[in-house]
């Protein structure tokens, strides 16, 4: 697709102010010269009436030469007075008020015995145990078996709920960066025992590889949360 040329409304023969400068310019060139060394005047201003001349009468882009180099040049004078730099001043914070929100939040106790830590909450009288799961999660599988997990996940916490006590039983998962040190110690006991150079062109490209493969690393742990009413 081509658009056509913007339509425009010039001052004199459908030229703008700008290329009537430049051709007053160009008139006052040749008359200056003609004045000053007679006919050979148009001989030796020719580099600048020319110039003038040509300039008048061209566009770039349906826009006159002399309107664009005008707005080049106003870019540029934009530029180097920093006017195109768009800055940002942060706000100082400042203190309107105090809020002070009703809830139990702030009463719920950790209680810890022989290691094991529980959750009271004193509000509705419940016990919360945490237990970490050693199993894959959910975003390791594929669609369809999350969807079975899921099911056998059912079977076994469901009956859960129906004993008396447990007020709730939640299942949560939880992905967090981690490091890949144990790759990174296999890596060094193989090289010991097989006696490696680690100089060599194979053992730096594996060496890159584990140093991005860092950012990359994360772990997945679940955990199942018991909540027991007493």
């Amino acid at each position: 697709m081509r658009l056509p040329r913007r339509s425009r409304q010039g001052v004199v023969m459908g030229m703008d102010g700008w290329q009537i400068a430049f051709l007053t310019a160009a008139a006052l060139v040749v008359l200056i010269f003609v004045n000053r060394f007679g006919p050979l005047g148009l001989l030796y201003g020719a580099p600048l009436y020319l110039l003038f001349g040509i300039t008048a009468l061209t566009s770039i882009h349906g826009v006159s030469t002399p309107r664009m180099a005008g707005l080049w040049l106003m870019k540029q004078v934009r530029h180097a007075a920093g006017a195109t730099t768009q800055t940002f001043r942060p706000e100082q914070p400042r203190l309107t008020g105090t809020l002070n929100l009703p809830g139990t939040r702030a009463s719920i106790q950790l209680w810890d015995s022989n290691g094991t830590v529980a959750i009271y909450n004193p509000h509705d009288r419940s016990v919360s145990v945490i237990a970490e799961l050693e199993v894959q999660g959910f975003l390791m599988h594929d669609l369809p078996e999350r969807f079975d997990l899921a099911e056998q996940f059912d079977r076994v916490l469901g009956p859960f709920t129906q004993r008396p006590g447990v007020k709730r039983v939640t299942l949560q998962e939880r992905t967090l960066p981690t490091t890949i040190r144990a790759a990174r110690e296999h890596y060094e006991t193989v090289r010991r025992v097989r006696d490696l150079n680690p100089e060599s062109p194979v053992a730096r490209n594996y060496q890159d590889v584990m140093d991005h493969a860092e950012r990359f690393e994360v772990a997945h742990r679940n955990y199942l949360v018991l909540t027991l009413d007493v």
